[in-house]
């Protein structure tokens, strides 16, 4: 019975507060039902639960700008895809050219938690509903197999390089390799309950709970050294050049020379917001976003950043077409 609008309003509040998880699955089963997206062309002042000031409001979508339904994790994938997971369990398959849907994958339940495709288009997910791993195929996206994830948590971060997937969760402190196709685990890495993984040709990088960066030997899974961050990292990625740059719930940014472990400078976000997601543009600037805060953009080299003026989001995508994929908790996507 509630107008459109004011419902949008209720469950983006509710959405923002962090213990209403239950409550924000209502709502936004509710919100699909009454189709309460196609009312988000306002630009509205979103207030999140603990915090005084306003968070930064979502701008309309103009030329250039799409939405979808709610989207919480995101995955670049080969032939200028993008895997988009949602939040009902799907996974759409979007084209990075000009956002149309290309497939639709579902069969899983619950909320989908982590993605990771290989170079040949393989797709690994897991959801929130069971300690699952899906594995489906790039070409007509059906479903292949299912493997037991084997974590007592849920995976909620992964990472691949075609021959081995690198499962973690951040309540264990152990990372799972598995073989691929196969699934056999051939390895458990014991360091740190895991918030995000990275991977370059020679290395693992796993972000941990306690503040530290531990990287790892991708050919004998040897723990070469652990990088001091100070706070939980949230995000990772690494570049072509193996420079490692790292996200923590501090606000702060660091950039790593991924040979040797040595920090070579640090930034500190707008806010010293929560970092939830990092990416890499092709020429070399690095994005960042925060819980609250706007998603920014690091010029190569410098520690100031420019704000790209939209609210925070929960992950990040840079294409090869120089296009910015954003997966924000409460607004969708943006392309």
């Amino acid at each position: 019975w509630l107008p459109d609008e004011l419902l949008l309003m209720v469950f983006v509040d509710v959405a923002f507060a962090s213990d209403c998880a239950p409550v924000c699955r209502r709502w936004q089963r509710l919100c699909q039902d009454r189709r309460v997206k196609e009312a988000w062309g306002t630009r509205w002042r979103l207030y999140a639960k603990g915090v005084r000031r306003p968070v930064t409001a979502v701008p309309s979508l103009g030329e250039g700008q799409w939405r979808m339904r709610h989207a919480g994790v995101l995955c670049a994938g080969p032939n200028s895809v993008v895997y988009c997971g949602w939040l009902d369990g799907s996974i759409e398959v979007r084209s990075d050219q000009n956002g149309s849907l290309l497939r639709r994958m579902v069969g899983c339940r619950g909320n989908v938690l982590s993605l990771a495709a290989d170079l040949e288009g393989t797709l690994y997910s897991c959801t929130d509903y069971n300690p699952t791993i899906s594995v489906w195929s790039g070409e007509n996206g059906t479903l292949m197999r299912t493997w037991h994830a084997t974590h007592t948590y849920l995976v909620t971060s992964m990472a691949t390089n075609g021959s081995h997937l690198f499962t973690g969760s951040w309540k264990e402190d152990t990372i799972h390799v598995r073989q691929c196709p196969t699934g056999d685990i051939v390895r458990r890495l014991r360091g740190g309950q895991v918030y995000s993984l990275a991977l370059d040709n020679e290395r693992l990088y796993s972000g941990c709970k306690d503040g530290f960066i531990r990287v790892w030997s991708v050919t004998d899974y040897s723990l070469l050294r652990s990088l001091e961050d100070g706070d939980v990292v949230g995000a990772l990625v690494v570049d072509a050049d193996g420079t490692l740059f790292s996200g923590s719930f501090d606000g702060v940014i660091c950039v790593w020379s991924g040979r040797d472990g040595t920090l070579l400078r640090t930034s500190t976000t707008r806010g010293s917001g929560r970092v939830m997601a990092l990416a890499l543009t092709p020429n070399g600037a690095l994005l960042s976003s925060t819980y609250f805060g706007d998603i920014e953009m690091w010029q190569s080299g410098e520690s100031t950043s420019v704000g790209v003026g939209m609210c925070g989001s929960q992950a990040l995508v840079f294409t090869r077409n120089y296009h910015l994929w954003v997966a924000h908790r409460s607004v969708s996507v943006f392309l």
